[in-house]
């Protein structure tokens, strides 16, 4: 580090001379220094030469190793052209991302339903991602119309093609031509008038109602049927032959539809599958091209299929004519296979994970996981629709043997009826008849057991503690329709029994006395029915109140009364326009839990035991704060991708001022709630805490496109949430998480993370650092607003500067944003920085924000920081002496990284920091950006915000444009010397700053 030489000639570098040091260093280390050589005058006068009368000057001898070195010529740069198709190697190794929902954009799609020849194919979906299970049941693929027909074509195995290569822009018109052909086409508008106006645009699209005006299909082939649509309840085959992956998706389907009543209209199930008629029915579409809305990567988007499925074999044949996806009873309808196929398609990079989040995908709430106990589920199950678990599943045996005896006493009647109407000979073209009430076939191949699958917690028993969990008709491991009663309970209700008497139907009844009685009716009930699949025959609940004109309050749009106020909608159920804001009222919970008929009991110790969580689900409703931040690399890869800059999250919570309460009941909300049944008001409890959903989903390498080895190097991603600031509500104890990490190296886990926690009222900053730099991903953040303020709390993604600098912490950054295409070693950055008198006493630490576009550059990045102390009062000819240089921090680059300000200011010296920014870059590399920006977080403007941080710190910068290089070989020598040079700064430059920068290659520890 050099400065201003003295006036005069002389200049400052490194020694001239060798001299022996007192202790030799030893081999492969080496050692220079630098100081100012001035003339020494001599201890004793030369002799006098008598003999000559001219006096000459005596030149004393001096043995030196310097040898003067010619700079090397500057390395070539490669050239930027040669770097900039680089991007192109990974481009189609990543799924890509699933354009946004477009109601306008859908609704003029090309459907071409009349086009029967030639169907459509979807070219993105790939069958070798299936898991092996998966591939093992299945035979062939056909279309979904005609998947049971053994004489039906069969289809070729789905397989995806890459992305398309980026084509080059066409050449852009001249402006002159383009104006003057706009110019005459107003003319002849103006020219033809209204006319003109009233003309058909010749490049609209025809729209979906136009283009299924006049559809020549015949068959029976429907999406749904009229009655599954008018009361949204269906029958599954639930096949426990089928593979996991069918099963957990069939499971969940049952899971939707015992909350048909609260799920919106438009949102449920078969509603999101398109094309539509104006009143919101799927229509078939004979040429199979079908788009499913899914809520992915934080918000709906479409998922575009074809109706092409996989078949595996039926039971009791030989021929490929039974379904491996979940299907319905019903013959010819498509809905379950076609959300299962948009299923495949949405997470076909995560298909060995356990489970897919199918729940969240087709209704867009929000899985809340809690630790299990009883405390939380009692409370969850009591407040919160989408209570589960997540079990392995038992084999039911007794069902199976029921099923084989209806399907055998049914089959001779059906090959009678199949014989007389078409004869021996054409039998095998015509459906079986099927008495059992499965009219689809079910695989031949042996049941699956142990399926994790997810179960509705329908009851909460707490004498003896057992919970009722239902999924369709799978039967949890452990499991038993008969719910345990306690001996003390027993005694009781054979005394009770003696004296009732019978009661009529409609006599007023409390919901104690009445669950006493039709105990045991109950249990036997719900272990043969099932609103969405289960035994053949069965009826759901809710069908047979309505069938037997059960005695209760019709709903609004049933009977006569509803029919009159929904004029031309008579007969539809009144399904809601929104969803419910959790908590919900108790009373509610109730009557929807008394609606969950079937299932199978369970001990709580032996659920806790399976389980170690449960999980609720949030609704995406008004009471709910979202934010998301997406950075996903999409629009069709036309450019190289480029990673946005880091944010800044910030969550501003504030509770809802405490209500107190005496009616015995509880606030909402659950955590910190104030009440008690004693008729008195309990003590104020602490600040709320508050549900929060942290969702992380990265683009996932596609394997069918990328290597082995290069698929599973970039398989993982990480995203690291880093505490930056908070304040704290008055009351609170406990801190936020400092760290919020979420991280895909769990491939049991999938794609999808979630993570649920509570945070404390309060003003939360979090710093966002996103591994996932090659194409990008999706945070999404929510929180649960039952207990907040709603106009004072947000959550929203910020710039950290703006951010800091509106909350009065002084940030700074600088200058130089870009660099070139470059290899070899190079000087990105160099800056002086300077902080005010009032900022230097009261910080102890600075940080430094870096950001590089070229994420694979960091591992070749070098940040110095170094401290400059320099006498004040030394005269302009001493200012080379009167100065130090202290090296701080010489460390690879982080992403956020705190710095040490070693040292007070001393009077009389003045203190400045440099930082300087080095690239040893191997390989030659693109051009790109970066940044460095400075902030003091110890330090709060008085004043609040800050409009200009130069108040407070400043940076310079320092030009780092003359770079010279050179290079030699050690001489051996017996003074341990490595390096010797010599650095001349000329005079009269001013002020200059320089670094040695030695490599040494060869010798032993170097």
């Amino acid at each position: 580090f050099g400065s201003r030489p003295p006036q005069g000639r002389g200049a400052c570098g490194g020694p001239t001379a060798v001299s022996r040091s007192p202790a030799t260093p030893p081999p492969g280390s080496w050692s220079a220094r630098g100081r100012l050589h001035r003339p020494r005058p001599c201890s004793m006068p030369p002799k006098k030469d008598n003999k000559k009368d001219a006096k000459k000057d005596v030149v004393q001898e001096v043995a030196t190793l310097y040898v003067r070195r010619e700079p090397l010529p500057p390395r070539e740069q490669p050239d930027a052209a040669d770097c900039a198709d680089a991007w192109k190697t990974v481009r189609g190794m990543y799924a890509m991302p699933f354009p946004d929902w477009d109601d306008k954009a859908v609704d003029v799609t090309e459907w071409k339903p009349n086009e029967t020849e030639t169907l459509f194919s979807s070219m993105e979906f790939a069958a070798k991602m299936l898991p092996k299970p998966f591939q093992q049941c299945m035979t062939t693929w056909r279309r979904a119309p005609v998947a049971t027909d053994p004489a039906a074509a069969e289809e070729a195995e789905p397989q995806a093609e890459p992305v398309p290569e980026v084509e080059e822009p066409p050449p852009e018109p001249d402006p002159k031509a383009k104006a003057k052909a706009k110019a005459d086409a107003k003319a002849k508008a103006k020219a033809k008038g209204k006319a003109a106006a009233e003309e058909v645009d010749p490049n609209a699209k025809p729209t979906t109602a136009q283009q299924f005006a006049e559809v020549n299909y015949e068959g029976d082939a429907c999406v749904v049927t009229p009655q599954e649509f008018r009361t949204r309840e269906f029958q599954l085959t639930n096949d426990d032959a089928s593979p996991p992956l069918s099963q957990a998706i069939a499971a969940q389907f049952a899971v939707i539809s015992e909350h048909r009543e609260l799920i919106p209209r438009g949102q449920y199930l078969w509603e999101q599958i398109f094309p539509q008629g104006e009143d919101g029915f799927p229509l078939f579409n004979p040429h199979g091209k079908y788009i499913v809305r899914l809520f992915l990567h934080g918000k709906w988007r479409q998922v575009m299929i074809d109706d092409i499925v996989p078949v595996g074999v039926a039971s009791n044949t030989q021929s490929p004519s039974a379904p491996v996806l979940p299907a319905s009873v019903a013959p010819n309808t498509l809905w379950p296979q076609l959300l299962s196929k948009a299923l495949l398609r949405a997470f076909q990079t995560d298909l060995k994970s356990m489970t897919l989040p199918v729940v969240s995908a087709l209704t867009g709430w929000l899985p809340y996981q809690l630790p299990m106990s009883w405390d939380a589920l009692n409370n969850s199950h009591g407040t919160r629709p989408f209570c589960c678990v997540q079990m392995p599943s038992q084999i039911d045996v007794e069902a199976r043997q029921r099923e084989a005896l209806l399907a055998a006493s049914a089959q001779p009647e059906s090959d009678q009826r199949a014989g007389r109407k078409v004869g021996a000979a054409s039998g095998p073209n015509v459906p079986a008849l099927n008495l059992s009430g499965h009219a689809v076939p079910k695989l031949g191949s042996q049941p699956c057991d142990a399926v994790p699958l997810q179960f509705l917690v329908c009851e909460v028993e707490a004498d003896p503690p057992q919970v009722r969990l239902k999924s369709a008709s799978w039967r949890p491991q452990g499991g038993t329709p008969r719910k345990a009663v306690s001996k003390e309970a027993e005694s009781e209700g054979e005394e009770g029994d003696e004296g009732m008497a019978p009661r009529r139907s409609g006599d007023p009844m409390d919901m104690d006395s009445e669950a006493e009685e039709n105990d045991e009716d109950d249990d036997e009930r719900r272990s043969v029915q099932s609103p969405s699949g289960g035994e053949p025959g069965m009826q759901s609940a809710r069908s047979k109140e309505v069938e037997d004109n059960v005695d209760e309050p019709s709903r609004p749009g049933e009977g006569a009364e509803g029919e009159e106020e929904m004029g031309s909608s008579a007969g539809l159920p009144p399904w809601p326009d929104s969803c419910p804001s959790p908590p919900m009222l108790t009373s509610v919970m109730q009557e929807f839990h008394r609606n969950l008929v079937g299932g199978f009991w369970m001990n709580f110790n032996d659920l806790e035991q399976s389980c170690e969580n449960f999980m609720t689900y949030m609704p995406p409703s008004s009471r709910v704060l979202s934010a998301s931040l997406d950075s996903m690399w999409g629009n069709g890869r036309k450019e190289a991708y480029v990673p946005s800059q880091y944010r800044l999250l910030r969550m501003r919570l504030k509770s809802e001022a405490p209500k107190s309460r005496s009616d015995g009941g509880s606030a909402p909300g659950g955590v910190g709630a104030s009440g008690g049944g004693d008729g008195h008001e309990r003590a104020p409890r602490g600040p709320q805490w508050h549900r929060a959903i942290f969702i992380y989903e990265p683009l996932r390498v596609d394997p069918s496109f990328a290597g082995g080895k290069e698929a599973s190097s970039m398989a993982t991603s990480s995203c690291l949430l880093q505490l930056m600031g908070q304040s704290q509500a008055p009351g609170a104890e406990q801190a936020p998480p400092s760290y919020i990490h979420l991280s895909t190296n769990d491939s049991s886990r999938g794609g999808v993370i979630m993570k649920s926690m509570l945070l404390p009222p309060g003003d939360h900053w979090y710093m966002v650092f996103d591994d996932a730099n090659r194409a990008g991903s999706v945070l999404s953040v929510h929180v649960d607003g039952a207990s907040l303020n709603l106009q004072e709390s947000r959550i929203e993604f910020q710039q950290p500067a703006e951010a800091l600098l509106k909350k009065g912490v002084p940030v700074t950054a600088l200058e130089q944003t870009e660099y070139p295409a470059q290899a070899g070693f190079n000087v990105w950055a160099k800056a002086e920085v300077t902080l005010a008198d009032e900022v230097a006493t009261c910080v102890d630490f600075m940080q430094i924000l870096s950001f590089v576009s070229d994420p694979a550059l960091r591992p070749s990045l070098q940040v110095t920081f170094m401290r400059l102390t320099e006498a004040t009062d030394e005269s302009p000819e001493s200012r080379c002496a009167a100065w130090s240089v202290e090296t701080i921090v010489r460390a690879p680059l982080l992403r956020l990284m705190a710095v040490p300000l070693r040292g007070k200011e001393e009077d009389g010296r003045s203190t400045k920091y440099i930082v300087m920014l080095e690239a040893s870059v191997p390989t030659p590399a693109p051009a790109g950006n970066f940044s460095l920006q400075m902030m003091l977080p110890q330090y709060t403007s008085k004043a609040g915000a800050i409009e200009a941080a130069e108040e407070f710190i400043q940076v310079t910068s320092l030009k780092a444009d003359h770079v010279l290089r050179w290079g030699g070989e050690t001489a051996p020598n017996d003074k341990g010397m490595v390096l010797c040079e010599r650095l001349v700064v000329p005079v009269g430059a001013g002020d200059v700053s320089a670094l040695l920068r030695v490599a040494v290659s060869g010798l032993p520890g170097a």
